[in-house]
């Protein structure tokens, strides 16, 4: 273990400095994610104060989210006590104090809702706590014990004062290929994540333990009756779930890219929520503000997008350069983002559909035939490593010795609860709950098991939007938006000095896990020669240090 493990050593200069999360420790933080806590050993045996919003015990907390989408409710017996925290549903639960038996009963009641949900009981008898996390990827709650405490928060970035410990083996498979898979085990050894339908198990004696579901079946490929009609059946699905989350005293927005699935969410939203607004980012890419403007002249979308290349990566005034902003698994793209999503929010934007989950949507299996060529840059890209050359001989050990431990298949895609997952701080951070239409477990089953010339070129996702009326100019767009040239303009532009005095001594390299020289003069090259595909190693490597010396700078 001594071996894929390295103790973040503090720089011994640095511009990087914790203000964002001095600033949230200072006030009372208006929680929206799922869950928060803090709880110290000894009081899980004792008896607990208990609230629809908050439980407590001397010095340990636990609390709900405070955010119109979300409702939380608590259960109690003689021997233990329960806090559910859920995405909303039509009747609001109530609080109730029950025997033992119906007590479990009840538990084991709230796993079955159709909706994401986190589920906390302390057993007083046996001085252990469970947490258990639904089937969605939506606001995982990271943990992390110390001393005899667990804290749990929906923020990454919560941790960071506490983090003292870098996985070498993740943190240079990381760095290799910007690969983080979806797993229980993150960068930083302390620091874990609750992933879909995981349950974490503490008790202070025996060490925090995270245990994964068995894996999901596989339906299969289905044959379809002479008068199947897939498109509305896969649109009765989708209906179905959106009105799941449709409130009448929520203000809700939707992202609009001009791609496929952002359009099917967006259209599909708008019969529930006439005048929709909607938001995007403007990419330099072809034809994408021409399909965002059909979109919103035919449903009448009231949109407000933002630039990136007002927004660059890592780009020289972006404030990712002054304070801990985001962690290395973040979006490549977060300063856009983040613009997109204050900007919702100043509108009163409280909740956002997203287009998450659709290029997962339609799989194509190892024994059907490829895509043809015309279709085969739609289909999902599979990872190819970008094998940068200024990784040490250490580095390269520790990745190949230490096992991804992803979770197990799920009945969605992996990359999409991992889009989900990764991504919902970022929303959060601006008071918005993210929701995943083309992330329901049902949609994801039914479109996997329709035939081959069904998901290829995602033929039953252009189907249904043909039904509700899409431009076609959007429907029969055979092109990727890519954000690779945004990525590079402000690597090699916006940001080249910094980064060349960030790759001057970083910490990677006290680690052993870069050679600085080799870093260095490879960013330097590629700002002279290197194509846009070639940027993302070098932002690998920056974010990676950023973190390392915002984690560094407390000491």
């Amino acid at each position: 273990m001594a071996m894929h493990l390295a103790r973040i050593i503090p720089p011994a200069r640095s511009n990087f400095h914790l203000a964002a999360i001095e600033a949230r420790q200072k006030k009372i933080l208006h929680e929206v994610g799922m869950l928060s806590l803090e709880i110290k050993a000894s009081s899980l045996k004792r008896p607990w104060r208990m609230s629809a919003t908050e439980m407590r015990c001397g010095q340990s907390w636990i609390r709900s989210l405070q955010h119109p989408m979300l409702e939380s409710y608590t259960l109690r017996c003689p021997q233990a006590s329960a806090m559910i925290v859920r995405e909303r549903g039509a009747e609001a639960p109530a609080n109730q104090v029950l025997d033992a038996a119906n007590f479990y009963r009840a538990v084991l009641a709230a796993r079955a809702w159709p909706l994401q949900t986190t589920i906390l009981v302390i057993d007083h008898q046996a001085g252990a706590m469970s947490l258990r996390q639904g089937a969605w990827g939506t606001a995982p709650i990271y943990l992390m014990e110390s001393a005899h405490t667990l804290r749990g928060h929906w923020d990454p970035l919560e941790f960071y004062p506490y983090l003292d410990c870098l996985d070498l083996g993740r943190a240079s498979r990381f760095l290799h290929s910007f690969d983080m898979p979806y797993s229980r085990r993150t960068l930083f050894f302390e620091l874990q994540m609750l992933t879909a339908l995981s349950c974490a198990l503490w008790n202070g004696n025996t060490g925090l333990r995270i245990s994964y579901p068995n894996p999901a079946s596989v339906a299969g490929v289905r044959t379809l009756c002479a008068d199947a009609r897939p498109a509305e059946a896969a649109l009765k699905i989708l209906e179905g779930a959106v009105k799941r989350w449709i409130h009448a005293d929520i203000q809700y927005g939707s992202e609009l890219s001009g791609g496929l699935d952002s359009s099917l969410v967006s259209i599909l939203c708008r019969q529930y929520q006439p005048g929709l607004s909607t938001f995007g980012i403007h990419l330099d890419a072809p034809g994408q503000q021409q399909r965002r403007q059909s979109l919103i002249e035919r449903f009448g979308f009231h949109d407000a997008s933002v630039d990136l290349n007002a927004h660059l990566p890592l780009a020289a005034d972006s404030p990712r350069w002054h304070a801990a902003t985001m962690v290395p698994w973040g979006e490549i793209y977060d300063e856009g983002v983040n613009a997109m999503l204050a900007t919702a929010a100043r509108q009163g934007v409280q909740a956002m559909f997203t287009g998450f989950g659709g290029d997962e949507l339609c799989p194509l299996y190892a024994f059907e035939d490829p895509a043809p060529p015309e279709l085969a840059v739609l289909e999902p890209a599979s990872a190819t490593p970008s094998a940068p050359d200024f990784l040490t001989r250490r580095a390269m050990r520790a990745m190949r010795s230490t096992l991804s431990d992803a979770a197990p298949r799920a009945m969605i895609d992996a990359s999409s609860l991992e889009s989900a997952a990764f991504g919902s701080a970022i929303y959060l951070r601006h008071g918005i709950w993210p929701i995943h239409p083309l992330c329901t477990p049902e949609l994801n089953r039914f479109c996997g098991a329709l035939p081959w010339s069904w998901r290829v070129g995602r033929t039953i996702e252009r189907a249904m939007l043909r039904q509700l009326d899409c431009p076609s100019e959007v429907v029969e767009s055979r092109t990727v938006d890519s954000f690779q040239s945004s990525l590079s303009s402000g690597l090699r532009h916006s940001a080249g000095q910094q980064l060349c005095e960030l790759f001057d001594q970083p910490l990677l390299a006290e680690l052993d896990l870069v050679d600085p020289r080799q870093l260095r003069n490879r960013f330097l090259d590629w700002c002279e020669n290197g194509t846009d595909d070639e940027a993302l190693p070098f932002y690998s490597a920056a974010s990676l240090e950023m973190s390392l010396r915002s984690i560094g700078a407390r000491a």
